[in-house]
């Protein structure tokens, strides 16, 4: 058994009356733990084992609390008349909990019977070759300045280094004149190299030729740059005017709107949305102010707002549904409107009617009335109420 790891202690019951094992006598049996000379009743119930097989053998679960000592015994009695209990003493070896060569666990050894675990720290902290020759000139370095020049032989080491010096000296090519001459004759040669490198591969001619620069000036005959000097790659000079840009732009033979055509079809003026039958419609609202509460979201369109229902509205929308009622019915298809919220924070919001849901069967009137509505877990709230609706007519009503 292990130190403080859980244990499984087997004893046996014997009825001498019947000279055999007794079964089924679990619940009769009331043990006791002697921890290190300190008797105490056991924290966990004994159980049977198998009493077809192993008839007369029990078993008991000793905590960790239980198995933390040096001896220990497992000792009781059965209330049941003629039967005693056949324990053998155990006693907890302070082994770790864990797998050889784990951690916390015992050693492993290698072939050569030796520790594993150390073998391959080790080997980690080995010297290679290469490591080696890495430092090796540095380190060698540094033991000459310090072991001879510093505080060994100096004097050897420099005598040495200025007799190589003397075998190849010329006295003549030392003198400061002499030097300044080479220097003289060299720098003169490189620098022939030079402008004739130039001078030979450029075709600049700086009588006539103009250099371009980001601020307009140049180099050349003229003084500045006009326009005319910019007409080889941009175009004749009358052209590089705004007017002449402007001109350019609108004679160009095929144009593209940017605006959509929805856009152009719906306007907001204030409170007022006008809109035109038979097109599709696309509102913008802003600065409806703060909606992130909503559980709901309605756009709703009436002749009278007082008086006339949902149910028979010219429109209704919900924001996750689509459209609800068009023209006073509610037979209608929910994806031909939208209500899209573009910044709940600041209250903008998007709505959409498409030409399918048939605006194009609405008489043309103003003095509609719109409102948004919101639902929040207080209750409804009128996000916008009391803007004018207009539908105008258009002067053309084909659709193929």
């Amino acid at each position: 058994m292990i130190y403080g790891v859980s244990h499984v202690v087997y004893y046996r019951a014997w009825d001498t009356s019947a000279n055999g094992y007794k079964t089924g006598d679990s619940g009769n049996h009331t043990l006791y733990w002697n921890k290190d000379g300190s008797a105490g009743a056991v924290a966990n119930s004994p159980a049977e084992v198998d009493a077809t097989n192993q008839p007369g053998l029990y078993k008991l679960t000793l905590t960790t609390t239980e198995t933390e000592c040096v001896s220990g015994a497992l000792h009781g009695k059965s209330s049941t008349a003629d039967v005693i209990l056949v324990f053998n003493d155990v006693g907890p070896v302070r082994l770790p909990n864990a797998a050889p060569g784990a951690e916390n666990g015992l050693p492993t050894l290698d072939a050569n019977q030796r520790v594993s675990a150390n073998v391959t720290a080790m080997a980690a902290d080995v010297i290679t070759a290469a490591a080696l020759a890495a430092d090796a000139g540095a380190e060698l370095a540094a033991l000459v300045e310090t072991y001879i020049v510093n505080e060994g032989d100096a004097t050897a080491v420099m005598q040495a280094i200025a007799d190589l010096i003397a075998a190849d000296w010329v006295a003549g090519d030392a003198s400061p004149l002499a030097i300044a001459s080479a220097v003289r004759t060299n720098l003169t040669t490189e620098l022939g190299r030079i402008d004739a490198a130039i001078s030979t591969r450029s075709s600049f001619d700086a009588s006539t030729d103009k250099v371009y620069l980001g601020n307009g000036a140049h180099g050349g005959a003229a003084a500045t740059l006009t326009l005319s000097d910019y007409s080889d790659f941009l175009g004749e000079a009358s052209e590089l005017t705004t007017t002449g840009i402007a001109t350019a732009v609108w004679l160009n033979g095929e144009r593209t709107l940017t605006q959509a055509a929805a856009s152009v079809v719906s306007a907001v003026t204030g409170t007022t949305i006008t809109v035109y039958r038979g097109a599709r419609w696309s509102i913008s609202l802003t600065g409806l102010g703060d909606i992130s509460s909503r559980t709901k979201l309605y756009f709703t369109v009436k002749a009278n707002k007082t008086e006339q229902e949902d149910a028979s509205a010219l429109l209704k929308i919900e924001e996750t549904i689509g459209l609800q009622v068009f023209n006073g019915s509610s037979t209608v298809t929910p994806a031909h409107a939208s209500l899209t919220v573009d910044n709940e924070s600041t209250g903008a919001v998007t709505i959409v009617v498409d030409e399918d849901a048939g605006t194009a069967d609405l008489t043309p009137q103003d003095g509609y009335a719109y409102g948004i509505r919101q639902i929040t877990a207080d209750g409804p709230n009128d996000v916008s109420e009391g803007g004018t609706f207009n539908i105008e007519a258009n002067t053309t009503r084909a659709v193929s």
